[in-house]
C-alpha cells in the first residue's frame, strides 16, 4: 500500500469509474436478452443465472463502479480474494449485487478484444460448492459472460481486472 499518495486511489477510483444500471429484468429476460444480442454465456455462468443465490432487483437502478485491479489498490504482491476483496472495502468500494454481471455485459459492448475483467460479488456456488463470480471478456469469437473461480484463498495476479461498487 506504500506506493498510493495520500488521496491517490480517490483521483484511480474517480478515473476508472462511470454508470451502469441493473434491476428490473429476472434471471429469464436477463438470459433472453443475452441470447438475441448473440453473446455467449459459459455453461457455469448460465449455472449462476440459475441458482437460487441469483437475485435481481425489482426496479431499474443506476450504480456507480470502478474498474481497478490489486496494483491499483496497492498489491505488490498476488492478493487472494478475501484479502483484495478486503482492501477495497477499507477504501469505500462495495460487492456489487451479482446481477451487475449479465447487466454489465448487456452494456458493454465496446470491450476492446482481450480485454477480461471480473465482477466483485459475492461468489455463487456451483452444483459441488466452487465459488464463482462472473468474467467479462472479448476474444475473436466475440463478447462473453464467463465465470472463474473465486475462492476465498485464491490469488489474484496484480492486473486482474475487477469492477467494485462506489458507496454513496
Amino acid at each position: 500500500m506504500d506506493r498510493l499518495r495520500p488521496n491517490g486511489i480517490k483521483e484511480i477510483i474517480r478515473k476508472n469509474s462511470y454508470p451502469i444500471e441493473v434491476g428490473g429484468k429476472s434471471p429469464e429476460v436477463l438470459m433472453a436478452e443475452l441470447s438475441q444480442n448473440l453473446f455467449f454465456v459459459s455453461d457455469w455462468a448460465r449455472d449462476m443465472m440459475q441458482s437460487p443465490d441469483f437475485a435481481t432487483l425489482g426496479r431499474r437502478t443506476e450504480i456507480e463502479v470502478a474498474r481497478l485491479t490489486p496494483a491499483d489498490l496497492g498489491f505488490i504482491q498476488y492478493p487472494t480474494t478475501e484479502q483484495f476483496f478486503d482492501r477495497a472495502a477499507s477504501f469505500g468500494l462495495a460487492l456489487l449485487p451479482a446481477e451487475a454481471g449479465p447487466h454489465a455485459r448487456l452494456q458493454d459492448r465496446n470491450q476492446r478484444p482481450g480485454d477480461w475483467y471480473h465482477i466483485a460479488m459475492d461468489p455463487i456456488s456451483d452444483r459441488l460448492g466452487s465459488p464463482y463470480v462472473f468474467k467479462l471478456g472479448r476474444d475473436e469469437g466475440g463478447l462473453w459472460l464467463g465465470s472463474y473461480w473465486a475462492d476465498p484463498g485464491h490469488p489474484w495476479d496484480l492486473d486482474d481486472a475487477f469492477v467494485f461498487g462506489l458507496r454513496k
